[in-house]
């Protein structure tokens, strides 16, 4: 009985295999469409360099998805459409900006705008201070002290060392787990992804 049930185990992955069929044609397209007519690198470089910033809602999250949207038509693609996501709120774009320190001498400074900052009409001018306020008692503390100052709110981030890779190749376990995922998580809805930041404007109205 053992050696029956032995033989039939190792003849069972014989016999699947004898019942797949390989199509040694469509391989061979799929591997030359791949490696000789890949639009892949193309379509990410003009969606990232192309386009630039692309915050919900945005111009330029309308042109690239219009682009998309051509993009995909011109493969062939039918009945194409940009889905609704979510409870829209105000769109944002960067025009221009420029930090500059003009005392004790000239230094250009490396700063970005955080998302959905409201703009500054002209030039705004002062000298930076350095505050920490993290709870309601920190308030106190800078009442009556920061007016005509460039508030800036927390500690530097320390610049990451020279020496750490610029970035790193997801290991096959890693990749696994992620395809075990059943719940997304966030962001799932237009709120949801820019949570914090109604929050974070209070604060620095106040």
């Amino acid at each position: 009985m053992i050696k029956k049930l032995l033989a039939l185990i190792l003849v069972a992955p014989i016999a699947a295999a004898a019942q797949e069929r390989i199509d040694s044609a469509m391989n061979a397209r799929i591997r030359d469409e791949g490696f000789n007519r890949s639009k892949v690198l193309e379509t990410a470089v003009t969606l990232s360099d192309g386009f630039g910033p692309r915050l919900a809602g945005s111009e330029g999250w309308r042109r690239a998805a219009r682009w998309a949207q051509d993009r995909l038509a011109s493969f062939g693609a039918r009945n194409i459409a940009l889905e609704p996501w979510g409870k829209r709120g105000k769109g944002w774009e960067l025009d221009w900006y420029s930090v500059d320190m003009t005392a004790p001498y000239y230094l250009h400074v490396y700063a970005m705008p955080n998302a959905w900052s409201p703009p500054i009409r002209g030039k705004l001018s002062g000298s930076p201070v350095v505050v920490t306020i993290r709870a309601e008692s920190d308030y106190a503390r800078y009442r009556g002290k920061l007016r005509g100052k460039i508030v800036m709110n927390g500690l530097p981030t320390p610049v990451r060392g020279r020496f750490d890779a610029l970035a790193r190749r997801f290991t096959d376990s890693y990749l696994d787990s992620l395809s075990k995922l059943t719940d997304p998580g966030h962001p799932q809805d237009y709120w949801d992804d820019i949570d914090g930041w109604a929050k974070s404007m209070e604060q620095r109205n106040r």
